[in-house]
């Protein structure tokens, strides 16, 4: 978010996609008592231009919507903001062991296989209007295909370590 804030308001880029989450400020903890403590808000982020990103987000130069029209849970788009508790702060395992992973986890993990699919539309659209600025129109759909390919690879990989 600060780095598509900044950018935009630079003009140094147009930022496709839908609004961002708005996660613009900082918490610290400082404890109260044995059992108690008390999270106080910090810091806010601003863009360089002065815009607060906390609960706002940036809203992007060409919106590009969810792909949508499947059916169940096709048709659902999973963002950070869906998931139950997205903003609580969690630790690791005081051992160093690997916490197990969370059906949520690998929930979020199958709805990014959308990402660089033929399915995500957000990237076709952002290859689309770069390809002709970069000299590579005929080629756009290619590299369409090999992104996917890469991040599908990744994604396997870490369902795997999952």
């Amino acid at each position: 978010e600060l780095v598509a804030g900044a950018l935009q308001d630079h003009g140094r880029a147009r930022i496709v996609g839908t609004r961002t989450f708005g996660k613009g400020s900082i918490q610290t903890v400082f404890p109260l008592s044995e059992d108690s403590a008390l999270k106080m808000t910090v810091a806010r982020y601003f863009t360089p231009r002065g815009r607060e990103i906390q609960a706002r987000g940036i809203v992007p130069d060409v919106v590009v919507a969810p792909l949508r029209g499947k059916s169940g849970a096709e048709g659902l788009v999973l963002r950070e903001a869906d998931l139950e508790h997205h903003l609580e702060t969690t630790l690791p395992a005081q051992d160093g062991t690997a916490l197990p992973a969370r059906p949520m986890q690998r929930a979020a993990l199958e709805s990014t296989r959308m990402f660089g699919s033929g399915d995500d539309l957000a990237l076709a659209t952002a290859v689309r209007m770069l390809a002709p600025d970069l000299g590579l129109a005929h080629e756009a759909g290619a590299l369409l295909r090999k992104l996917g390919l890469k991040i599908e690879a990744s994604a396997q990989a870490v369902a795997k370590s999952l």
